[in-house]
């Protein structure tokens, strides 16, 4: 790649890069590019508050998934409108990270990270306030909205730090959240469970805001795209490939989602079967107080899942060989997601864990293959095979709810479990050389 002399940029502007890989990941002076691991440095510290502020932003989001049997309750949801809830919430989260990656790209910004940070613990924090329907949809939705414009430019930054070990970097920010989740799985129940719970949610947004403040410090000058993104020479078929392939994977990340989400309006539902079969006579709110611990537990099993197989994907797997795992895994493990309702509570949170790490380990990947396949668009290849793929999830509860009535409970597992096969197979078209053509040399 041609350079100015002297160091600087095509801007007459001091360069502050010292090398370029072949996709135009560059690395500070004076840092490994792919050294994820080296001792505390500039970098490291910009990588660390993008991680914490995943967290943060995930555990706000985990709020009404955790809490939904006790807000039935409070707000007098019927079971249209939780499930309506909870797919508002990922059609709003999934539209923002276009929307976003558009603004980012468009205007090499990285505020969209920050701002959602903020709107998200604003307005999901807020959540303990009210008791209609009307009003929850609408703190849901826009905190939602919040959450996903978060994610394209802190997901394309993070990949960036990681230079090249992208793969890596991307699943440090996968299982970021998915730590964040599953923390607000098993912390909101067990806050609200206190004297004027649902009011203590409003003091969780204090973090969230300072976290905002120092996010956009540690983020405002860091790249996330990629330096020679305006002179990528790709040959326009070449291009059509490549967005094909991403389109691939954007379809497998939707039925991965769909099957996170139906899973978690199933939660409730199983959790409560089991609690009204052992305390006959009681009351829905006795079995909603009494179940959400329960509801959360099993949540965060399947997060802890989610976040294992997110991490051991990035270490392990070597970049160019992902095709096969993305068939495979997610087919391997959806026996579990058919057995899950059929044995005790203890086995299914073994195979919720199961469940998770088959579905979400290739969530990352995906994430960091799409990124590769459109050096010039990262944000936007982010926020397709997350965001965009996550708003399409909203199937996910409805279908649920749908099959409840229809087949029940158990046969309902059963079309959940048939759909994460189906989520391995769309990979099948994706060409791996074409994969191994986008590697960081």
């Amino acid at each position: 790649m041609d350079r100015p002399p002297n160091g600087t940029d095509h801007g007459g502007r001091m360069s502050t890069t010292a090398k370029t890989d072949v996709n135009g990941d560059e690395s500070a002076v004076g840092e490994s590019p792919g050294d994820v691991t080296a001792p505390l440095t500039r970098r490291n510290v910009r990588m660390a508050a993008i991680l914490g502020s995943h967290s943060l932003v995930d555990i706000y989001s985990a709020f009404v998934p955790a809490l939904l049997g006790l807000l039935e309750v409070r707000c007098g949801l019927s079971m249209q409108q939780s499930a309506t809830l909870l797919g508002v919430g990922s059609i709003c989260s999934g539209l923002a990270q276009p929307l976003a990656a558009w603004f980012n790209d468009r205007f090499d910004s990285r505020a969209t990270a920050a701002c959602g940070l903020l709107g998200c613990a604003a307005c999901l924090s807020s959540i303990g306030w009210v008791s209609r329907f009307s009003t929850l949809i609408v703190l849901y939705a826009f905190g939602m909205f919040a959450s996903g414009a978060f994610h394209p430019a802190a997901a394309a930054t993070m990949g960036h730090l990681g230079g090249r070990r992208r793969s890596l970097g991307v699943s440090l920010f996968f299982v970021a959240g998915m730590i964040g989740w599953g923390f607000g799985n098993v912390m909101a129940p067990r806050l609200v469970g206190q004297l004027h719970g649902f009011h203590w949610l409003t003091l969780c947004m204090v973090p969230g805001l300072a976290a905002a403040v120092g996010l956009q410090f540690a983020i405002r000058r860091v790249p996330h795209r990629v330096a020679n993104h305006g002179r990528v020479d790709l040959v326009p078929p070449n291009v059509g490939q490549r967005w094909m392939m991403v389109a691939l994977l954007f379809l497998a990340s939707a039925i991965r989602f769909s099957v996170n989400m139906a899973l978690m309006f199933l939660c409730v539902r199983y959790i409560h079967g089991l609690s009204a079969g052992m305390h006959d006579g009681w009351t829905a709110e006795q079995i909603a107080v009494e179940s959400a611990p329960l509801v959360g537990n099993l949540n965060a099993m399947m997060i802890v899942g989610m976040g294992c197989g997110g991490l051991l994907a990035g270490i392990i797997l070597p970049q160019g060989r992902e095709k096969w795992p993305m068939v495979l895994l997610p087919i391997v493990v959806s026996p579990a997601v058919y057995f899950l309702p059929r044995f005790g509570l203890n086995a299914a949170y073994l195979l919720s864990a199961i469940a998770g790490f088959g579905f979400a380990s290739m969530v990352p990947i995906s994430m960091a293959v799409a990124q590769r396949l459109l050096p010039h668009r990262t944000s936007m290849a982010s926020a397709l095979t997350l965001g965009g793929a996550w708003a399409m999830a909203f199937v996910g509860p409805q279908f649920a709810r749908w099959s409840l009535d229809r087949f029940g409970l158990v046969d309902t597992y059963s079309w959940v479990a048939l759909a994460l096969v189906v989520s391995g197979l769309v990979i099948l078209p994706l060409r791996s050389s074409l994969v191994r053509e986008s590697n960081v040399s």
